[in-house]
């Protein structure tokens, strides 16, 4: 085998065993050096440097005449051009976006080097270097425009071709994970969450982002719906790639607050109390950035600099609901008040007076039927009313550090923890009844990333990222109250961590303890990610590649109904022939 074939079988075995994409969050600023006739000028020094954080980077035009800065983190920056004999050109307040690139054609007039032109760069309107289609959503408007929730992903139906999405999917992924959205007429889950160059989406079958950060962490985001390079891949819907905010040289800081209550809120036209159902709710944090400073052991201006930002949310809030429960002398047994009457299921002649003798009724049964609340209305109809509380506790810290190494290497690290905790009331059926469904989950996102310049032609960019979640749903009485022992429930093993209520369904009324909807389980889905890109810049042309390495694992646990579900149509105690059973009759099955 000749030397050039077994280069190529190396190459087509890599190329198989790492994806040939690797997503990037930073931006380009490139352009070409010439004098006033138009001729390109070699060798001409050029000087970039961040507004923000006064860190530099140099290089000279190459034989084309061109010059081109990689790996750009998004803000302002300031680009000086000179060679001796010209006048030296400075080009201010460049505004580099997420995953930009920008052009520059600067023309040198003649003169001395200490001469100097100084304009101010124009907004980017077109990306003359690739042919995708796509909008970012800037600071501006991801700290100012009203959320309902703070969840940045709400602001991607600002860009064009994006329409929520109608699926059962999207609904669930609506309520605890932001909007769920359709780009291009794809299904909701072929879309892509970049957090700073990693992706958060992709660990389950529905897609769903996780570890979302704070809203005041976020810098700004772009949403990619067509024409996506190479190095986005794995989905056919949209990409969201988002970067988080960094510090600089100067200090900034926030803290906010917004708060709703049920103070001027209606009341429901079922709330029997006479005043609205409970509806409060905080959200609260704080955003601290600037330049690491340790008095008198380290002053890291224009070197190493921080973002910190923690939000939290408190709410409680109650929805009424009526239902419908059997009646203190039902639970004992007196159907007299009906005027259908209820049989014995062993001979089917009707009880005496419609009144099952005490002695038939089981104690299993009985502990059943008394799952359901006792009446507190007179409405015959809905003879129960309430509106038990929902607890919901959010907290969201976001941390990052920025560091430069050396003129040629520059670190950053982030962490974003999300930990929402969510106690249910009620249960999928019906929130009247108050069997809480407790869910506890903890959102981890690691980043590191690292930028090596080897020359001012060839830039390397290195991520490494970690996403895990770790989910748990058990009812409130878990480890507290075992509900099967207590009925007397005889042959269904139980275990601490699934105690709760049976979940029962006498016909005409619905179902009372803890929902077969609501299952128990644990849930840990985690991803580990390796990303590189290399660019290489040689005379009129730039090559850029890279690949990345994902490795994802979902672990799951799950129980339908550990404790019993038990249902009861009242055919048994119904008289012969049996059309439709009455409530009643369903009640008496339970009691015997």
């Amino acid at each position: 085998m000749s030397k050039n074939l077994a280069w190529s079988v190396c190459c087509v075995l890599l190329l198989v065993a790492i994806r040939p994409q690797a997503q990037t969050a930073t931006g380009v600023i490139q352009g070409t050096i010439s004098d006033s006739s138009g001729a390109m000028i070699v060798g001409a020094r050029v000087t970039l440097t961040d507004q923000g954080t006064n860190q530099t980077r140099e290089q000279a035009t190459n034989s084309a005449g061109i010059f081109e800065f990689r790996a750009l983190s998004r803000g302002n920056y300031r680009l000086e051009a000179e060679q001796s004999g010209f006048k030296k050109e400075v080009v201010t307040d460049i505004t580099l976006q997420v995953a930009e690139t920008r052009n520059f054609q600067m023309t040198l007039a003649v003169g001395e080097v200490t001469e100097r032109i100084e304009v101010q760069a124009a907004a980017g309107l077109l990306q003359a270097s690739d042919a995708s289609l796509s909008q970012v959503i800037d600071e501006k408007r991801v700290l100012e425009l009203p959320l309902n929730g703070r969840n940045f992903m709400q602001l991607a139906f600002l860009s064009s071709g994006i329409i929520t999405a109608g699926r059962a999917s999207a609904t669930q992924r609506q309520a605890n994970y932001g909007p769920a959205f359709s780009a291009g007429g794809q299904r909701d889950n072929t879309s892509t969450v970049l957090v700073d160059g990693i992706e958060i989406t992709g660990m389950e079958l529905n897609n769903y982002p996780y570890a979302i950060p704070s809203l005041e962490s976020v810098g700004e985001f772009r949403v990619l719906t067509s024409g996506a390079s190479a190095e986005f891949g794995g989905n056919s819907g949209a990409f969201v790639n988002m970067v988080t905010r960094r510090g600089t040289n100067d200090l900034h800081g926030s803290v906010f607050e917004f708060l709703r209550n049920d103070k001027l809120d209606a009341r429901n036209f079922f709330d029997i109390t006479g005043k609205s159902a409970p509806n409060k709710r905080n959200q609260f944090g704080f955003f601290f950035s600037g330049p690491v400073f340790i008095p008198k052991l380290y002053n890291g201006k224009d070197k190493t600099f921080f973002m910190f930002s923690w939000e939290w949310q408190r709410q409680r809030n109650g929805t009424t609901s009526t239902a419908l429960v059997p009646t203190v002398q039902e639970r004992a047994g007196d159907f007299s008040a009906t005027s259908t009457p209820v049989v014995d299921p062993l001979t089917k002649v009707p009880f005496p007076n419609n009144q099952i003798p005490q002695i038939r009724i089981n104690p299993v049964g009985r502990g059943l039927v008394n799952l359901y609340p006792l009446p507190n209305s007179a409405d015959p109809a809905r003879n129960f009313v309430n509106a038990p509380l929902r607890k919901f506790d959010f907290s969201v810290p976001s941390f990052r550090v920025d560091h430069k190494v050396s003129a040629q290497n520059t670190l950053f690290w982030r962490t974003t923890i999300n930990q929402p905790d969510d106690i249910g009331p009620g249960q999928a059926l019906t929130q009247a009844f108050k069997y809480d469904a407790v869910q506890s989950e903890r959102h981890v996102h690691l980043t590191l990333g690292d930028t090596h310049i080897f020359s001012p032609a060839v830039v390397n960019e290195f991520n490494v990222g970690f996403v895990r979640m770790n989910r748990i749903r058990n009812s409130a009485d878990s480890f507290e109250r075992n509900w099967v022992e207590e009925l007397g429930i005889r042959g269904v093993p139980t275990q601490p961590l699934t105690y709760g209520a049976p979940a029962v369904t006498i016909a005409g009324h619905p179902q009372a303890g803890f929902s077969t909807n609501n299952a128990f389980f644990q849930w840990i889905t985690q991803s580990t990610q390796f990303l590189d890109n290399l660019s290489v810049i040689t005379g009129r042309h730039t090559i850029k590649t890279g690949g990345s390495f994902q490795k994802k694992q979902l672990n799951s646990t799950q129980w339908g109904a550990p404790n019993g579900d038990y249902g009861f149509t009242g055919v048994y105690c119904s008289p012969p022939p049996v059309a439709t059973p009455t409530r009643q009759a369903a009640i008496a099955d339970a009691l015997l």
